[in-house]
This record gives structure tokens, C-alpha cells and sequence, in this order.
């Protein structure tokens, strides 16, 4: 089986209308978790869960299923927030890897476990537009690919990605 997991925050969901004080509140609590390595679930702002997505989502996304992808939501949003996101956006995933079960968040190493644990054997590929976040080297680290998109040099919308990976 193939897996496109996606990063949602930034790479699917587009951030640039957000106020810039919820994007500083998540930036602080995974701080405080990478200092610290005490979990405390992140409440994800209505401001994300209603924000757009790229335009490329919807299409890129089917692209993908019909060229045999798997699509996997990678995110530190809670899974109820991804689930709320995804129907009000008409985005469909075929999993979500909830990483409050694991009380971990992106870029810890345990995060990439999980999704490798779920999809075992399988070729899987993380997706993300965040170049200095962590998930590309994570996804390595765990024995999965890597994928950067919307950056200069780098394929811009989901259907370039897929194409690439033909």
C-alpha cells in the first residue's frame, strides 16, 4: 500500500488569514512540550478549523487516490478538530493518526513511530509545506520519505507531488 500522510497546518490548511495570536499560542504550547516533554492536549482555535484550504487540496487529493494513494492526516491537531476541519472543508482522509493517543506532538520521534507502526511494510511518504518544522527529517528518521511542497524548487500543489512520485 502507498501513504501520503499530510501535515494539515500550513500544507493543507492555509493559516494566512489567522490571527497571528493562535498561531503564537501553538507555537508556545509545543515549545513548552519540547522543553518539558509533558503532554497537555492542544485545544486547535475555531480561526484554524475554519480556515481554507489551498486550492489545490480537493483535486490533488483525488489525484492521489486515483493514481493508488492512501491519504493519511498527520497533525498535531486533535483528531476531533481534523475530523470537524475535514467536513467542513469536504476533505477526505482514509486515516488519521491521533496523536493524543500517544500524548505526543510533531516533530517528536514517537510521532513518526506511530504513523510507522500503524503502516508498517508500506511506503510511506510524509507531505509538508513547513520546511524548518521537523517532519522531514522525523518521517527519515523513522524509515519513511519525505516530501517538501510549495517552496521554490519544490512541486506546488498535491497533483506536482504526486506526479513526482510516479
Amino acid at each position: 500500500m502507498k501513504i501520503l500522510a499530510f501535515d494539515l497546518i500550513n500544507t493543507l490548511i492555509d493559516v494566512s488569514n489567522v490571527p497571528r495570536e493562535d498561531l503564537q499560542a501553538y507555537a508556545d504550547h509545543l515549545e513548552y512540550f519540547r522543553c518539558t516533554a509533558h503532554y497537555i492536549p492542544w485545544r486547535c482555535p475555531d480561526s484554524i478549523i475554519e480556515a481554507p484550504t489551498f486550492s489545490d487540496v480537493l483535486n490533488g487529493l483525488n489525484v492521489a487516490r486515483m493514481d493508488g494513494w492512501y491519504i493519511v492526516a498527520m497533525t498535531n491537531m486533535p483528531a476531533r478538530s481534523v475530523i470537524e476541519w475535514a467536513e467542513w472543508k469536504f476533505v477526505r482522509f482514509n486515516a488519521i493518526v491521533p496523536l493524543e493517543i500517544v500524548q505526543t506532538f510533531k516533530p517528536h520521534p514517537l510521532a513518526y513511530k506511530a504513523l510507522r507502526m500503524m503502516f508498517s511494510g508500506d511506503r510511506v511518504v510524509m507531505v509538508t509545506a513547513n520546511k524548518t518544522f521537523g517532519d522531514l527529517e522525523g518521517a527519515v528518521a523513522a524509515g519513511m520519505e519525505s516530501r517538501l511542497i510549495r517552496h521554490l524548487g519544490c512541486p506546488q500543489t498535491i497533483t506536482e507531488l504526486v506526479e513526482s512520485l510516479r
